[in-house]
C-alpha cells in the first residue's frame, strides 16, 4: 500500500512539473517555490516531489521492487509498475536507469519465478514502445528537444558544457587537489567542507557543492583518517 500511495504521489508532482514545462500552469508563489528540474532547456526531468531526478528514481525503484515481490496480483498493480518504470526512464537519470536495469537483471537471475520474468519482459516492451511514441510525438511538436537531451546525457568530454563532462571534471579536480596539496593528502580538508575548495563551477561557494563521487569526496575530505 505504501509503495502504491508513494508512486501515485510521485505521479501527481510529475503532472505538475509537466504542466509547468508546458506553461499551462505555474503553481509557484510566495509560499511554494517548486523548481523545475530540466536538461538545459531541452527536456523536463520528471523528479516527482524530490526535485532531483536521481533521488526521485531511487524512490521509484524501491517502490517498484516492493510491488514486484508482492505476491498479490492485480491489474492496478501492473499499471503502477508500468508507470514507475516509465517515469524512471523518461527522467533521463543515468544513475537511476543503470540502477533499475542492474536491479532487474539481478532479480531475474537469482530470485524471480518464470511468471515474474515474463511479466517484467512484457512491461519492459510496453514501456519502451510508449516512451518512443510519446517522446517522438512531443519532439515533433517542438515541445522537447530529444536529440539535444540525449546528446547531453551521453557526452562525457570533461568540460563544463554537459552534466557528464562536469562530473568527469570534478573527479579530475578532486584528484589534482589531493595530489598537489600535501595537507589534504595527509589528513583531508574536513568532512563536509569540500564545497569550500571547489572552484570554477556554478555551485562553487554553496554548501551543496560536492565532487559528485563519494570516493573522491572521502579522499579529499578525510583521506588517511
Amino acid at each position: 500500500l505504501g509503495s502504491i500511495l508513494g508512486s501515485l504521489l510521485f505521479y501527481f508532482f510529475n503532472i505538475l512539473l509537466f504542466l509547468k514545462w508546458m506553461n499551462y500552469f505555474d503553481f509557484t508563489n510566495n509560499y511554494i517555490n517548486y523548481r523545475l528540474d530540466t536538461i538545459n532547456l531541452f527536456y523536463p526531468r520528471f523528479s516527482g516531489s524530490s526535485m532531483d531526478a536521481n533521488r526521485g528514481c531511487f524512490l521509484l525503484i524501491f517502490y517498484t521492487y516492493f510491488l514486484i515481490i508482492n505476491k498479490k496480483e492485480s491489474l492496478f498493480k501492473n499499471v503502477i509498475l508500468f508507470f514507475n518504470i516509465f517515469f524512471i526512464f523518461v527522467s533521463f537519470s543515468r544513475t537511476g536507469i543503470m540502477l533499475l536495469v542492474l536491479s532487474i537483471l539481478l532479480y531475474i537471475l537469482f530470485y524471480s519465478t518464470h511468471k515474474n520474468r515474463l511479466k517484467i519482459y512484457i512491461i519492459s516492451v510496453i514501456v519502451s514502445l510508449s516512451i518512443f511514441s510519446i517522446t517522438n510525438h512531443f519532439s515533433n511538436l517542438d515541445m522537447i528537444d530529444l536529440d539535444s537531451a540525449i546528446s547531453e546525457r551521453l557526452t562525457i568530454d570533461g568540460g563544463h558544457d554537459t552534466s557528464g563532462g562536469i562530473h568527469i571534471k570534478l573527479i579530475k579536480d578532486g584528484l589534482n587537489i589531493v595530489k598537489n596539496d600535501f595537507k589534504i593528502f595527509l589528513i583531508g580538508c574536513g568532512y563536509g567542507t569540500s564545497w569550500k575548495i571547489i572552484k570554477g563551477y556554478f555551485m562553487s561557494g554553496k554548501k551543496r557543492a560536492n565532487f559528485h563521487s563519494q570516493y573522491i569526496s572521502f579522499l579529499v575530505t578525510v583521506h588517511q583518517t
